[in-house]
């Protein structure tokens, strides 16, 4: 499979499923605009067979040829992104044993990612010969903490809020005050031009302008991965870069509002897009929309689906459609008060999930209008019906999601190559039930193979 081309024809030829946000797949029509017998053969399907199909590539030989070849291509792209996996090993042991107050407070997903990302780190750093880490992105420090605690690593956090800079301080001095020396915080907004700076920190942490130190980042946000493969190419005593990113639809828009400022990134996709220009709105095609389908959850989500949890979940997705449809007809601004979103246990029903909505925005500012209530039931009435198409839809943005993760981590790793790092290759790291965001890219200036971090 060629490194970008046939990535980019499958997500061309698909981009019904992502160019609408799920918000608006009413106000859009998406459903009308599955291909030609696609419903029909996926409909048929028990929930069983539909999440074989999104995990593990199910086709029947009866289907339309056309979505016999996207399911198979999607599952080649996503068997091809995660071949390369990091092989845990003994190191496991010493985590069981980790001091609770070092990860109280953290998640299990937190726990999972700071643990796993920890022991990766200290593999590579040690076959490099490496005793700094400088952390991007540190936030209150706990792989800072547990690098240090486990493997006797000096640690530089980087964080640009001040108040998390000084959270993190205060809880390393009350909590690990030996750790003082060897673990320090400094407030820092980092971009691509914040080599000297950085380099001037790591100067004042160990007193010597010439320490050799890994690079690494927890799904760092947005644009701080593309700054960080930046100032790894810039820094010549950063030998060795982790990075695991998120948030790819938060990557700077540049103002022409034409593309992205840090991608493509590569020379390799940019010729290839060249290549590809016959395809009308190439570029319009790789916007937001598409970086939002790269950072979704990851097909493996749909693992433990059981009917109860499907059925749930359609009436999330068409129930939302149909609020959005409401706003749409009738010119209405949604403004969100709440962050965190309703439990889908809190909406079993069209009814169980507006009175958890209208606790959640405004329309127009205000609270929704009791005039409104019987409008947006009739929507309901009209719409539900399309349940379980709207689920099969989903489905198929999820088995389409790895292909577009593909196409960003490559362009990254093409990148660092094209720099003369040719040492660069993308781990799958972690769980990708527990945490979406499972990929690092990894880069060595001296290493060739990173033999004992694979399997």
């Amino acid at each position: 499979m060629s490194e970008f081309g046939e990535v980019l024809e499958l997500l061309l030829a698909h981009r019904w499923l992502f160019q609408s946000p799920v918000t608006k797949i009413l106000v859009d029509q998406v459903l009308d605009k599955f291909p030609e017998g696609w419903a029909d053969a996926l409909e048929s399907l028990t929930i069983e067979e539909l999440n074989a199909m999104v995990i593990g590539g199910l086709v029947r030989e009866d289907w339309p040829s056309s979505l016999v070849q996207f399911v198979r291509k999607c599952e080649e792209i996503r068997k091809e992104l995660s071949k390369d996996s990091f092989a845990l090993d003994a190191g496991v042991d010493r985590m069981e044993k980790i001091p609770k107050e070092l990860i109280r407070g953290l998640s299990e997903k937190k726990q999972h990612e700071a643990l796993l990302l920890g022991q990766l780190t200290h593999e590579i750093s040690e076959e490099e010969g490496l005793e700094l880490i400088v952390d991007l992105g540190a936030g209150l420090g706990y792989v800072c903490q547990l690098l240090h605690h486990l493997f006797n690593y000096k640690v530089l956090g980087l964080e640009s809020n001040p108040r998390i800079v000084a959270t993190a301080n205060n809880r390393r001095n009350t909590l690990y005050p030996l750790s003082r020396s060897s673990v320090n915080y400094s407030c820092l907004r980092v971009s691509e031009d914040s080599s000297g700076e950085i380099e001037k920190l790591v100067e004042d942490f160990t007193g010597d302008e010439n320490t050799n130190f890994c690079l690494i980042g927890l799904h760092s946000c947005g644009d701080l991965s593309n700054n960080a493969l930046r100032l790894f190419k810039e820094m010549n005593r950063a030998r060795v870069l982790v990075m695991m990113s998120c948030c790819y639809h938060k990557i700077e828009w540049l103002e022409d509002e034409t593309r992205f400022k840090n991608f493509p990134m590569s020379r390799g996709l940019q010729q290839e897009l060249e290549r590809l220009e016959n395809f009308q709105g190439v570029r319009e095609v790789l916007g937001r929309p598409f970086m939002r389908l790269a950072c979704q959850e990851p097909s493996e989500k749909w693992q433990d689906m059981t009917p109860e949890d499907h059925g749930v979940h359609s009436i999330c997705v068409i129930a939302r459609g149909v609020l959005e449809l409401f706003c749409h007809r009738n010119n209405i601004k949604l403004t969100k008060m709440r962050r965190k979103s309703a439990r889908q246990s809190q909406c079993q029903n069209f009814e169980a999930y507006l009175r958890n909505f209208v606790l959640r925005y405004n329309f127009d500012g205000q609270p929704l209008d009791e005039k409104y209530y019987e409008e947006i039931t009739q929507l309901w009435e009209e719409n539900k019906s399309k349940l379980r198409l709207a689920e099969i839809y989903t489905g198929l943005q999820l088995l389409l999601q790895a292909s577009a993760e593909y196409l960003v981590l490559n362009d990254r790793r093409f990148w660092l190559k094209e720099q003369g790092f040719s040492n660069t290759r993308i781990l799958s790291v972690l769980d990708r039930k527990l945490s979406p965001r499972s990929h690092a890219i990894i880069s060595s200036k001296t290493n060739p193979q990173f033999s004992e971090c694979l399997h």
